[in-house]
């Protein structure tokens, strides 16, 4: 059965900008207070929020029930209570194909890794060109004088290690500032392969969906036109069964790339910040007057000192995340797609008969077409 995660990805379609304030969002209900908000923005906004909801919601729903339904199919085949040659000859048909599949899912994972590896290469040199000036302009704000007021700004940047967010000069993040060219190629590698809002054929969605399609096909092909109308209705079942667990794994891949992306994007960061904790933590002690242009030269003097090797082990960091990604899935796929195939074609014979599942099923059958027919039209 599927996992349950929080994780979601949104189109362009649902990311929407509504000119609101957050204190009357939350005060809207207030009944005295209602007619304001009903010449803003927030009922419009509270609409897309419910809506954005109900659709991540549909998704959940339909994958559960799509797994109840074919799992009822599979325990009501069980109860036949005999050995069936026609499973036996079909499971050495898909095993074969099954394992063109995952040798060419993880042919796609190596060239995406290969990829990946291009695009990073492009970022650490255009970042070794542009890290010292870049920590130039974090540290020298143009039009202070004298650095009135920036000395404690600059301070307390360098004692949250390169972050900070002055109500005065504004938000700083000297470490994404400085790996910001890794994070351009990054982009664009998600964009190319980690988006699952497009079905590129270089995208993992896309080849998702020519895996789907692949075993769906294989599964779908029929029984031959003399078998009996016990081994077709055995076979449904298993069909039934089979295509509802594939979309329910391809499901929770999706949902596991979306989860770890984050941790894909948040290496290269944390790897900059890494290697310059040392020089903020040493321009995070001096005290005195005139302070400042001693803490540039140590976080100016560190990245030149380190600007060959800092984005490197940045680079690393984010194949690190992104191998651990790749181990992962295919794992799990081979594991999970081993379980269908062998559930999908397992015999009950010699054992006792398993419980009745009809009733269950008559009763899920109508939920299953509603639920269908509501994922269809979305």
């Amino acid at each position: 059965m599927t996992k349950g995660s929080t994780q979601l990805e949104f189109s362009k379609d649902d990311l929407c900008v509504y000119t609101v304030s957050s204190k009357q969002y939350w005060k809207s209900n207030n009944e005295t207070l209602s007619h304001i908000a009903a010449e803003t923005e927030i009922p419009s906004l509270r609409k897309h929020i419910i809506n954005l909801y109900l659709k991540e919601r549909k998704k959940v729903v339909y994958i559960y029930v799509s797994e109840v339904w074919g799992m009822l199919f599979l325990l009501t085949s069980l109860n036949q209570n005999k050995e069936n040659d026609i499973l036996k000859s079909r499971f050495n048909i898909i095993s074969k194909d099954l394992q063109k599949g995952l040798e060419a899912f993880s042919e796609h994972l190596e060239a995406a890794c290969k990829t990946l590896q291009d695009y990073l290469k492009g970022g650490v040199q255009e970042a070794e060109k542009t890290c010292v000036q870049v920590i130039k302009q974090c540290t020298e704000l143009p039009g202070v004088k004298n650095y009135q007021g920036f000395h404690r700004t600059l301070k307390a940047i360098c004692r949250n290690y390169g972050v900070y967010n002055s109500a005065k000069f504004g938000p700083f993040n000297i470490n994404y500032d400085l790996s910001k060219p890794l994070y351009q190629k990054i982009d664009q590698f998600s964009e190319r392969i980690l988006q699952f809002n497009k079905g590129r054929r270089t995208s993992m969605k896309g080849q998702f969906n020519k895996i789907k399609l692949s075993l769906t096909n294989i599964i779908d092909e029929p029984l031959p036109t003399k078998s009996t109308a016990e081994n077709t209705w055995l076979w449904k079942c298993r069909q039934n069964f089979m295509k509802t667990e594939l979309t329910a794994l391809l499901n929770d891949l999706t949902r596991q790339i979306i989860d770890r992306k984050q941790h894909i994007y948040n290496a290269a960061v944390l790897s900059v910040q890494h290697s310059m904790k040392p020089a903020y933590e040493e321009a995070a002690r001096k005290k005195g007057v005139g302070i400042v242009p001693f803490m540039q030269r140590i976080l100016n003097e560190h990245v030149e000192q380190l600007k060959n090797k800092l984005f490197k082990d940045s680079r690393a960091s984010v194949m690190e995340q992104f191998n651990n990604m790749k181990e992962k899935l295919e794992e799990e796929v081979r594991e999970r797609m081993n379980i269908i195939l062998n559930l999908g074609f397992s015999q009950w014979s010699g054992h006792n008969p398993l419980p009745d599942f009809q009733n269950e099923l008559k009763w899920i059958n109508p939920t299953w077409d509603e639920v269908k027919d509501s994922s269809d039209t979305d």
